[in-house]
C-alpha cells in the first residue's frame, strides 16, 4: 500500500521483535540505552523546532506525541513544528546516531529493538539505518511511515530488526526523521523513541541501565545492573579506566563544567570481557 497524498509505503503496523536463538553463549542484552539523556548520542539534538530533542511527559504542541516515556523519566523526540515559540525548523530531515555497540563478542544471532511513538496527522518518515562508522554511510534497515499511534496514552511500540549480519563488527545506529512535505499543520508530527536495546548471544553480556546519581562539583555516583554472575568491571570514564567490585562506584577528583562519558564492562574471566555498557 501506498500512503493517500505521498510516494511512502505505509507499515500496517510497526514491526514487532521475534527474538534470538543460540546455539552458542546465552540470550542477553548487550546493548541499552533508555534515553534519559544523551550520553554518547551524537547528531542533531538541540532545543527549538525541527530537531531531536530530550523530553519528559508531553510534548508541547496538542494532537501530538505521548503522554510520557516508556520506560524510565526521559525520552528521545523530533520536535515537528516550524513556528512559535521554538523559532523557524532547524532541520526538515534530522538523524541522531547511537554511541558504538560491539558485537564482537557474540554468536549466532543479533536483534536491535527500540520503542517507539507516533501520534499525529502528519506524521512523516523515520528511517533507521546502521554503519561501522558513527558519521556513515548508513545503510537503512528499516522505515516507518505515518501516524501509529491515536492517543497520547497509546502503549508504546516496540520495533525488532535482524542484525545478525553485522556481528564480529562494531556498529553505529540511526534514527533519522524526515517531514512529510504536504503535511499540514505540520506540528502534529511529533515521533518520539525509547529504550534502545541490542539483544545477543553471549557469555558475557553486558551491564545494563547504567545511571549517574548524586553529582557534585567534582564526584559523581555511577550505578549499572549486571547481566550476569560478575563480580568485577572495568569502568571507563574519559579514557580513564580501572577495575570495581562495587556497585555503585563513586568517581572523585572530577573537574567542574567539564563533560564526562562513561561506560562500563563486565569481567566474567580473566579472558572474557564484555562489550561496554
Amino acid at each position: 500500500t501506498v500512503c493517500w497524498e505521498s510516494c511512502d509505503v505505509c507499515n500496517g503496523f510497526p514491526q514487532p521483535p521475534v527474538g534470538i536463538s543460540c546455539n552458542l553463549g546465552s540470550p542477553g542484552i548487550i546493548f541499552n540505552d533508555g534515553c534519559e539523556v544523551q550520553g554518547n548520542w551524537t547528531g542533531q539534538f538541540g532545543t527549538g523546532n525541527g530537531i531531536w530533542q530530550i523530553n519528559s511527559g508531553g510534548t508541547p504542541s496538542g494532537g501530538t506525541g505521548p503522554d510520557g516515556a516508556h520506560s524510565g523519566t526521559n525520552y528521545f523526540y523530533y520536535e515537528s513544528s516550524t513556528w512559535g515559540g521554538g523559532g523557524p525548523s532547524q532541520f526538515d530531515t534530522a538523524t541522531i546516531v547511537s554511541p558504538s555497540i560491539d558485537l564482537t563478542n557474540v554468536f549466532d544471532e543479533a536483534e536491535l529493538t527500540f520503542w517507539m511513538h507516533g501520534r499525529g496527522s502528519s506524521v512523516g518518515r523515520l528511517e533507521v539505518g546502521i554503519s561501522n562508522s558513527a558519521t556513515g554511510p548508513f545503510t537503512t534497515l528499516y522505515t516507518q511511515f505515518g501516524e501509529t499511534h491515536s492517543n497520547a496514552n497509546d502503549p508504546w511500540s516496540q520495533i525488532g530488526i535482524n542484525i545478525s549480519s553485522y556481528i564480529g563488527q562494531t556498529i553505529f545506529i540511526s534514527f533519522t526523521y524526515t517531514r512529510d512535505p504536504l503535511a499540514n499543520p505540520t506540528y502534529t508530527a511529533d515521533l518520539a523513541i525509547d529504550l534502545v536495546e541490542v539483544n545477543s548471544c553471549s557469555s558475557c553480556p553486558a551491564p545494563t541501565n547504567l545511571i549517574i546519581n548524586n553529582v557534585t562539583a567534582n564526584s559523581a555516583e555511577i550505578t549499572w545492573s549486571p547481566s550476569g554472575i560478575e563480580t568485577e568491571w572495568v569502568l571507563n570514564y574519559n579514557g580513564i579506566s580501572f577495575v570495581t567490585n562495587t556497585i555503585p562506584t563513586t568517581l572523585t577528583n572530577l573537574s567542574p563544567t567539564t563533560d564526562y562519558s562513561c561506560n562500563v564492562s563486565a569481567i566474567c574471566s580473566p579472558i572474557d570481557t564484555s562489550g561496554n555498557s
